[in-house]
């Protein structure tokens, strides 16, 4: 019977003990993706460390589209925590989405549509109550259409394509996207283009007429592998070339019947004397 006092009273001690010790809550941390999350208007988000605090915090955007202006206008408006912290807007529309490489490292990607076709984006970085640029210019430079597309912890993989804007490169370029892969690397929390050259998957195309290719992507030296009308070729690469005012164009590498060259932002100006496009 004292044994079986003893043990209840032991219990009740345990018991009591659990009650009255204090109770440690730890905060959620932040997910990481493998791909770009696209937000929807007015949807809170609450997986993802925007801040930086080793914390998830809660994240809504607020779309608004002016679909009757004469020049088409988006707006998109970012909250972090319930407090607003910016609006992007211009285009005819804005998408947001995001990218988190790290559970304590977000980045927040404005793209911004335009209604004659075409978009541009930029990502940023949540810095003390603010979202800073994360890159610099256009993440789908040189090309007019493009999309963030995967992630790794260091790396994050942009799609850029071919478009309306290219002209001379297809003789449709309205219906033709030709995509390419650009890769930036995380560096000081900022993205840093690993290479001016963007891979693509072989591409095989069909000559609309008969040219040169050049030996160099940065002019047309007419020394490169002849093309001849209708043959068959693949474009394998795209790559920066900066012009004389500073700009970057795209320079495309071609292969020929084992042999490559390059297709110059030189090549596509001739488009305007000719009318005729390089390929089908």
């Amino acid at each position: 019977m004292k044994k079986k006092i003893a043990l209840l009273l032991a219990i009740i001690t345990v018991v009591i003990s659990l009650c009255v010790s204090p109770v440690t809550v730890y905060a959620k941390t932040g997910a990481t993706t493998k791909k770009a999350v696209h937000l929807k208007d007015n949807k809170t988000y609450k997986k993802y460390d925007v801040t930086g605090d080793g914390k998830a915090d809660k994240i809504k955007v607020k779309f608004k589209t002016y679909v009757n202006s004469k020049s088409g206008s988006g707006e998109a408006t970012v909250y972090v925590n319930g407090k607003k912290i910016r609006k992007f807007s211009g285009g005819a529309a804005v998408d947001i989405s995001l990218v988190a490489p790290t559970k304590k490292l977000t980045f927040i990607i404005a793209d911004y549509h335009y209604k004659g076709g075409g978009n541009e984006a930029a990502a940023y970085r949540y810095v003390k109550g603010k979202f800073k640029k994360a890159n610099s210019g256009n993440l789908y430079k040189p090309l007019t259409f493009g999309e963030v597309s995967k992630n790794t912890k260091s790396e994050i993989y942009v799609k850029v394509f071919t478009g309306r804007y290219e002209w001379g490169l297809f003789e449709d370029a309205y219906e033709t996207e030709l995509p390419f892969t650009a890769i930036y690397k995380i560096k000081s929390k900022k993205l840093v283009l690993k290479s001016k050259q963007f891979k693509a998957k072989s591409n095989s195309v069909t000559a609309n007429k008969s040219f040169y290719l050049s030996s160099a992507p940065e002019y047309n030296d007419y020394d490169g592998p002849y093309v001849s009308k209708n043959e068959t070729a693949q474009i394998l690469a795209l790559k920066l070339v900066k012009n004389a005012d500073g700009y970057y164009e795209a320079s495309y590498k071609i292969s020929v019947d084992g042999e490559n060259g390059w297709l110059t932002p030189e090549h596509l100006q001739e488009y305007w004397n000719d009318g005729i496009a390089y390929f089908k």
